[in-house]
């Protein structure tokens, strides 16, 4: 358990799992592969540097449904890594802060929750369907200093705001991305290009005070604009206070990540029903700020 009062950054998870998120990955994997990417978490990241926020958003998965989970995996084919590697128990458990809440408030709210209760230097907001490779941290902070020595040394004009991983190419199953932990140099033929404008919202790292002062202009609490629903656009309306705020988002090649997307959101019934709202909810305050896209 983290111990320090100041880490250098406080990684947020969000997570909602019920007795129903079942796939091709099989029953329950959603929480199947969230305890994948919080044991690689934890066995790749320096523990002094962070501590961990987890949220709680109404989850109903119970232990019960983890030891069925286990069991059916090993009846079908035997192998380890479709076992989980926690309960939910055990996941709330790996938390050094842990938001509990009764019912799912939605993504913008239960992140914000976790932002308010960070005390790092820096916030990662980091979903629960991304496994990250080693060194992954200390290569998003090095991409902050060399992005910030080309701001003053006038070779571009905005300053880091927020950084974000590239991704894994070409590789779309998670069994397959379990088993890579290491990072591969061969992986990263744009090592040295950072590019701006990016707009990864599964992993991001930020300094904790610019994401206050853009909290500050909305309602001094919430980083995340609540009124986008369900987890589509508020990440796509920050980036834009970002760069309202002088800022620019970057995304570094000197890590990647896998990202599997959709085993939260995909879950929800009729979260189609709010996408047109969201799009038209972004457009709004777009125009609002006379920022053309």
């Amino acid at each position: 358990m983290y111990q320090q009062s100041d880490p250098l950054v406080s990684i947020v998870i969000p997570s909602w799992f019920t007795r129903t998120q079942h796939g091709k990955y099989g029953n329950h994997e959603t929480f199947w592969f969230a305890t994948k990417c919080l044991t690689r978490l934890l066995e790749v990241t320096p523990r002094e540097m962070y501590e961990l926020i987890i949220i709680d958003n109404g989850s109903t998965i119970t232990e019960e449904d983890c030891t069925e989970r286990a069991r059916d995996s090993v009846g079908k084919d035997k192998e380890e890594h479709l076992s989980m590697d926690f309960t939910p128990d055990e996941y709330w458990g790996k938390a050094d802060v842990l938001i509990k809440n009764e019912t799912n408030l939605g993504f913008a709210p239960a992140c914000n929750q976790g932002f308010n209760k960070a005390s790092g230097k820096y916030i990662c907001c980091l979903n629960n369907d991304v496994l990250v490779l080693e060194d992954w941290l200390n290569d998003i902070f090095e991409t902050f200093e060399i992005i910030s020595k080309m701001y003053d040394e006038k070779i571009i004009d905005k300053k880091p705001g927020v950084i974000m991983p590239a991704l894994l190419h070409d590789l779309r199953d998670a069994v397959k991305a379990i088993s890579i932990k290491k990072k591969d140099v061969n992986l990263n033929t744009n090592r040295e290009k950072y590019g701006a404008g990016a707009e990864f919202g599964s992993l991001w790292v930020a300094p904790r005070q610019l994401l206050l002062d853009i909290a500050k202009r909305r309602d001094g609490c919430q980083v995340f604009d609540e009124n986008f629903k369900l987890g589509m656009g508020e990440d796509r309306w920050l980036w834009q206070e970002v760069r309202l705020e002088g800022y620019e988002t970057y995304r570094t090649h000197r890590t990647r990540v896998f990202h599997q997307g959709n085993l939260t959101i995909g879950k929800v019934k009729d979260r189609k029903v709010y996408t047109t709202k969201n799009r038209e909810y972004l457009a709004e305050l777009k125009k609002l700020h006379g920022i053309i896209t």
